[in-house]
This record gives structure tokens, C-alpha cells and sequence, in this order.
């Protein structure tokens, strides 16, 4: 690793260490110290192009962004600590490529935390809200210029026919045993369309969307707990805004694990949808339409019965995209999804106030 880091810095290295609990990236610590003495840290990380096959356009839709948050930033922002920053070689290239690998580096923003688990309502808030100013900040850049990293993400109809398909080709022979959760699946396909179609009709804006948007990619200040920094912009792509909102009730919303075995636990928390969704208005309200707010409604479901639609492919494929800890792991997953979508639809209505009222429309 030395070597790598060396094509980045003539800086002398005291120490490199893995850092992090990410499953895509290989991610490093990198200690440094300057001719005066003076010692710092940076990150080091080997891009996984099997996931990331396009890297020369993952790395200039994540430059494009960070570029434009820094250029537009407020006066009371540290454009070293609430943006991103991407370290270039010394040769000037936005990543180096050995022998097949490729790696970059990046300021490190130090005196931070993260959390992986949403403990309580305010977390969810905070997660949010520190989501929604990211999408304000970066409403007004050019959305159609980022290229997709991974093509086809959040296109659910596309998922609907990839499900269909490992159906028909029945690889792993497992059709026979699901034949409810495949009927499900069939019977929920309505949803498909319902954020996609709205974007081909320009009835909702193309926008920045993050992707992962997940409580662990913030950065928190360690001192004062306010989020300072969204990370891991990989899969930064365009999209609709809702997406990234749809996301984090999927994961978050229910407070069960995605697997859960006793689906009769599996359904919406209403008190931490209500503080997602204050969190997220808090900046959102400024720059939504209404078409899009109305979007905020109908993503959980959505996003919900996409990752089901996943989870049943994987399963039907043989497991090979999911990782898994015991067999039938991506079916459970399905269930549970699919029982979440379905507590959903009783709750609409008051999904739909909820929404309405923190968006104040």
C-alpha cells in the first residue's frame, strides 16, 4: 500500500490502517508527516470496479458534486469539514489505476463520528434533515450530467422485469417453493411505475440523488453532535428526490431487522415516520414541488416492494448478489418487505398528512 500511497503524496508515511465497516471499499487510515514535522491524516481507498465498474465517471460525478457544494457553500460553512474533498495524484488524475485495482484518496475530516443504528426518533430526524440539505444544496446543479454508476438503480419497472425473468429461467429451481411470495410480488406491481412514470413525463424535476442515504454516511461533529458532511457518494446518480426519503423509511421506518422471522412485528413505526418526515421537510419544503411532495407519500411502498423485488430475484437466481448468512436469508428478506409494503397501504392516509403537514401544503 505504501507505493499507492505514494503516488499520491511525497509526504513521509508513519502508518496505514484499515478504517471503517464498509462491505464495498477497501477503506485505510493513512498517517503523514510534512517536512516541518507537522503530522496529518488522510483516506486511502481501493474502489471495487467489480460494483463500480465505470470508475473515470464515478469519480467525476463524485468531483462534479463536491466541486459545486464548495463553490456554493454559506459563509458560516468549513468547506475542509462539511464537504467531501478528493485528493488528486501528483500526477493530477482523480485516481490511480495499478494493475487492474484503482484507488483514490481523501481529506480526512477529523474530530467526527458516525452511528449505524437509529436509537430513537431525534436520530432519524437528524439523519433527514442533515439528506434533505443535501439535496437543497445541490437543487439548482445539473442533474442529467452525472452518469448512472449503477444503471437502472431505482428503476422499479426494470426490477419488475428482472424478477419476472429469474421466474421464467428458474436458475436455483426454487419457483415451486414461493409460489406466494412470487404471486405477491405479481400483485404489487402497481407501485412499479408510480415514481418512475412521473419522471419520464417531467412531472417531477431530475435531481442530485444520494442513493444510500443511511445514518452512517453522515458525519457528525464530535464535540457539538450536529451533522456536518454526507459521505460515501458513490452512488450519487440522478433521480428522484423522494428516493433517497423512500430509502430511509425502508430501512429504518420499521425497527425490525430486514430479515425478520415473526413478520407479525413487521410494520410501519408511525412515530419514526413522522420524525423522518419533519427532518426531511425542515429543508425540504424550500425546494419541492408539489408533484414531488406528493412522491414523499407513495416512495416507502415503493422502494419497499423494489428491495423485495430484489431479494425474491437474488433468491430465485441462487443468491448471488446478496450476501448471505444462512439459506433462505433473501427470502426472509422478501417477506419481511413485503409485509412492511403491505402495513404501508393501510396506512396511507395518514402517511399523506403527516407529509403534508411538514411540508406545509
Amino acid at each position: 500500500m505504501k507505493n499507492i500511497v505514494g503516488l499520491f503524496t511525497n509526504d513521509k508515511i508513519i502508518s496505514i490502517s484499515p478504517m471503517g465497516n464498509g462491505h464495498i471499499n477497501s477503506t485505510y487510515r493513512v498517517s503523514l508527516e510534512e517536512e516541518n514535522g507537522s503530522q496529518y491524516n488522510i483516506i486511502m481507498q481501493k474502489i471495487n470496479n467489480y460494483v463500480f465498474p465505470d470508475v473515470a465517471n464515478l469519480m467525476q460525478n463524485i468531483c462534479s458534486v463536491t466541486g459545486y457544494l464548495q463553490n456554493n457553500m454559506s459563509a458560516d460553512e468549513d468547506i475542509h469539514r462539511s464537504v467531501l474533498s478528493v485528493i488528486p495524484s501528483l500526477s493530477g488524475k482523480m485516481y490511480e489505476e495499478i494493475d487492474g485495482s484503482y484507488y483514490r484518496c481523501l481529506v480526512m475530516i477529523e474530530d467526527t463520528i458516525t452511528y449505524d443504528i437509529i436509537e430513537k426518533p431525534q436520530d432519524f430526524y437528524n439523519c433527514a434533515a442533515a439528506f434533505a440539505e443535501f439535496h437543497k444544496k445541490l437543487a439548482d446543479f445539473p442533474a442529467h450530467t452525472l452518469a448512472e454508476t449503477i444503471v437502472n438503480f431505482h428503476n422499479t419497472e426494470i426490477r419488475y422485469e428482472n424478477f419476472l425473468k429469474s421466474v421464467n429461467e428458474d436458475v436455483a429451481r426454487r419457483a415451486k417453493n414461493v409460489t406466494e411470495e412470487i404471486q405477491q410480488c405479481i400483485d404489487k406491481n402497481y407501485l412499479s411505475s408510480r415514481i418512475t412514470s412521473k419522471l419520464k413525463r417531467g412531472q417531477i424535476p431530475l435531481r442530485v440523488v444520494h442513493n444510500d442515504a443511511k445514518l452512517n454516511n453522515i458525519l457528525f461533529d464530535k464535540d457539538t453532535g450536529k451533522p456536518l458532511c454526507i459521505v460515501d457518494l458513490d452512488t450519487v446518480m440522478p433521480g428522484a428526490a423522494c428516493y433517497d426519503f423512500g430509502d430511509m423509511i425502508r430501512s429504518g421506518g420499521a425497527g425490525t431487522a430486514e430479515d425478520e422471522h415473526n413478520l407479525e412485528k413487521v410494520c410501519l413505526n408511525m412515530e419514526l415516520f413522522r420524525s423522518c418526515a419533519a427532518g426531511y421537510m425542515s429543508s425540504g419544503k424550500d425546494f419541492l414541488t408539489d408533484e414531488e411532495i406528493e412522491t414523499f407519500v407513495i416512495a416507502p411502498l415503493v422502494i419497499t416492494y423494489e428491495n423485495a423485488l430484489r431479494f425474491l430475484t437474488d433468491y430465485l437466481s441462487g443468491d448471488v448478489y446478496f450476501g448471505i448468512k444462512y439459506a433462505d436469508q433473501n427470502l426472509w428478506r422478501c417477506r419481511t418487505h413485503l409485509k412492511l409494503v403491505e402495513d404501508m397501504e393501510k396506512r396511507l392516509p395518514q402517511m399523506r398528512e403527516i407529509i403534508h403537514m411538514f411540508a406545509g401544503r
